[in-house]
């Protein structure tokens, strides 16, 4: 064994160690205010954790903690829910104990949640100071147990925080809110002597008087039940003896006895005595109830009810038996299995450790638990939750798990887990390119692959005059015949067998990535290719022609007089029954090497030309022209540069680019691969673009740039 003084990265991460929550009552001060809420929590058991293929057991020797620290909402410093102002160490673990926030809106939402029945967690995060690293087959005692490695023994260790989660990892702890210290113990005997029968109403004298009365039943009880065991009469007699003396001294609270001084402790020591067995059967049956996965609310119907430990152990037998259990000692949202939640948390944490950050208010509960996992670290807790032993298989074996056909079914959790980051990952590379071609484009949706005609509505013509007792004429358009259908493009992209074996998340996080840049750079290529490419409509003619009225014959450069008589040509157009269409130049589409001409253009106070007068005022600043530069359309070296004038997709369908049923976005999908050790993915993007109306674009051929 070697003492590490360097900790590995995973030896850095800590860990966040959670149980359930179950709150009571809140306490009420000596003054009769309301005390804050409280919680103690029994955070750590000393017992080892196996928790996402990671095996490690913290020293209860070596544990510490500031005297007060926060307690937050999914480990979120922002959220606060209160404070923990003190805990200790003992031969039971780590207990941590404090007040909820009542200024806060977490601290008071969390404890509302919670009285509703929520099943809240606490989570302690727990960060590695000093690690021993025990290597297989070795043994050494740890909190009292005898332990073999391999496995990971945190010798020093601190508490940073406590929070309220959804997820556990040491499963013999557990966590209570309590109320206030102030009054609590009367709270407590007073609901213990109500479910025996006592009137709720009772006043604090009647409430000690019928404790007493109880009292002396109970050692009369046990001392006849001691002597009709023992079947001695002389003892029964002696029995009956000590529960009348029983009864009399414990009477003595409301007695007109001399010695009542004597009988009121003999009194306050039953009381304290009843209270220690009521505290021994309730915890006996929280930790009965929360080890089996039961939740906060069947544990509180059997304290409530008083029942005994072994009745207890029946009820829990049963709900077990009807298919109640570990698994549902979750919450769950509504509609949602544990595995997707399982699985939405497990993708939102991954993608948390790849740079991703949730918008406001959308961030996953439970996410940080994930979000120092590496792929072999899922790997293991997928195979767990599949029912599969993953603690003593190597990376190989677990790679190897991960790719087998025959556990196919048992590792889809890990498969749907790297979809979803898959599927993020490409998205945001996707979103993050800025594509010109929306600027002047019409989108628009298919149903399907068959060939879609574009509608010319420059054809409707004018709106036409009704005389009185005329009937309104009906507008008439056609199929412009100019058509287009969308194709289908994709690749298959692996997470491999060797990604998996070297721990490699950024490896995988490169190819959706990847892919999602070059999915938003086909859909530019594919408008812009038509656009350079001209070609014939239905008419015979080109896209831009001189019979179309929408190309300068002869290319000119980018300035004042070439852009003005651009204007010209494209706001006198017509449409086929000879009506102006009124139609205004809004985007100035140039490749990079016009950009500046094109700023100083647009953005100049003065007329930018050299033998104007500095004073001549620039008509082109405040023509409402949009400047739009695209890398696509800049030429081969010597060849011209082409500049073009496009209208407002809103007033005239200049071209639509289409996607099936309206998915802009490429999809990824989980490809069944076999002849390869790897979980195949494949992006897969359905789309395509034509001309509509020519009438919304005219195009300069340019000329060579100096």
């Amino acid at each position: 064994m070697k003492r590490t003084a360097d900790l590995a990265e995973n030896d850095r991460r800590g860990a966040k160690l959670s149980a359930p929550v179950a709150l009571l009552a809140d306490g009420a001060g000596s003054d009769g205010a309301t005390a804050p809420a409280r919680f103690s929590i029994l955070g750590y058991s000393g017992a080892p954790v196996e928790f996402y293929g990671w095996r490690f057991v913290i020293s209860l020797s070596g544990m510490t903690a500031k005297p007060r620290f926060p307690v937050l909402r999914e480990h979120e410093r922002d959220r606060i829910v209160g404070m923990a102002e003190a805990w200790r160490v003992d031969e039971n673990g780590f207990h941590v104990e404090g007040n909820f926030s009542g200024a806060t809106p977490d601290g008071r939402e969390a404890l509302a949640l919670a009285r509703e029945g929520y099943p809240w967690e606490a989570s302690i995060g727990v960060d590695p100071l000093k690690v021993l690293r025990l290597e297989r087959g070795k043994k050494q005692t740890v909190n009292g147990r005898e332990l073999e490695g391999p496995l990971d023994i945190w010798l020093e260790s601190e508490v940073r925080e406590v929070s309220f989660v959804s997820l556990g990892a040491d499963k013999n702890t557990e966590a209570r809110a309590l109320a206030s210290q102030t009054g609590s113990g009367s709270m407590n005997l007073r609901d213990i002597l109500t479910g025996l029968g006592m009137p709720p109403e009772a006043s604090d004298e009647e409430m000690q008087e019928f404790a007493a009365r109880h009292l002396a039943q109970m050692a009369e009880d046990r001392n006849k039940k001691k002597g009709d065991d023992a079947g001695d009469d002389k003892s029964d007699s002696e029995g009956s003896g000590n529960a009348e003396s029983a009864s009399s001294s414990d009477s003595g609270d409301g007695g007109d006895g001399e010695d009542g001084g004597d009988e009121g402790k003999d009194l306050s020591a039953a009381v304290r005595a009843a209270l220690a067995g009521e505290r021994r059967r309730t915890a006996e049956i929280n930790d009965l109830v929360y080890s089996m996965g039961l939740g906060a609310e069947l544990s509180a119907r059997l304290c409530r009810e008083g029942a005994t430990l072994d009745k207890a152990r029946q009820v829990v037998l049963e709900e077990l038996a009807r298919g109640n259990g570990r698994i549902n000692r979750m919450s769950l949202a509504e509609g949602e299995s544990e595995g997707d939640k399982f699985r939405r948390m497990a993708a939102a944490g991954l993608a948390l450790q790849l740079g991703e950050r949730p918008e406001q208010g959308k961030a996953v509960p439970g996410a940080e638990e994930f979000a120092h996992m590496g792929p072999q670290q899922l790997a293991r807790l997928c195979l767990e939750r599949a029912g599969c032993n993953s603690v003593r298989m190597s990376k190989d074996e677990v790679a190897r798990s991960i790719f087998s056909a025959r556990l196919a079914s048992s590792t889809s959790d890990f498969k749907a887990i790297f979809l979803d980051v898959a599927n993020k990952t490409l998205l945001k590379a996707y979103q993050a390119q800025r594509p010109t071609w929306p600027t002047w484009t019409n989108t628009v949706s298919v149903a399907d692959f068959r060939q879609v005609y574009g509608v010319q509505f420059s054809a409707l013509g004018e709106l036409e005059l009704v005389r009185e007792n005329e009937e309104y004429r009906n507008g008439s358009y056609a199929d412009s015949m100019e058509s287009y259908s969308v194709r289908k493009y994709g690749k298959i992209f692996d997470l491999s067998w060797e990604m998996l074996v070297n721990d490699d998340l950024n490896a995988f996080a490169r190819l959706p990535r990847y892919f999602g840049a070059i999915a938003a750079r086909k859909q530019a290529s594919l408008v812009y290719d038509l656009l350079l490419a001209n070609p014939k409509m239905s008419d015979g003619q080109n896209v831009f022609s001189a019979k179309h009225g929408n190309l300068v014959s002869t290319g000119t450069a980018l300035d004042g007089d070439s852009l003005d008589a651009a204007w010209q040509m494209m706001t006198t157009q017509r449409g086929p029954d000879g009506d102006f269409l009124d139609i205004t130049p809004r985007i100035l589409l140039v490749p990079p090497s016009l950009r500046t001409q094109a700023l100083l253009l647009l953005n100049s106070t003065a007329m930018p030309v050299a033998q104007m007068n500095s004073g001549t005022y620039n008509v082109w600043q405040d023509a409402g022209l949009q400047l739009v530069v695209e890398p696509r359309l800049e030429p081969a070296s010597g060849q011209p540069a082409p500049w073009f004038l496009l209208a407002d997709p809103a007033l005239i369908n200049t071209m639509d680019v289409a996607f099936l049923d309206g998915k802009q976005t490429p999809d990824i999908i989980e490809h069944e691969e076999f002849r390869v050790d790897a979980i195949s993915y494949k992006v897969r993007m359905v789309m395509g673009a034509g001309w509509v109306d020519y009438r919304g674009a005219l195009k300069n051929p340019g000329v060579v740039k100096s």
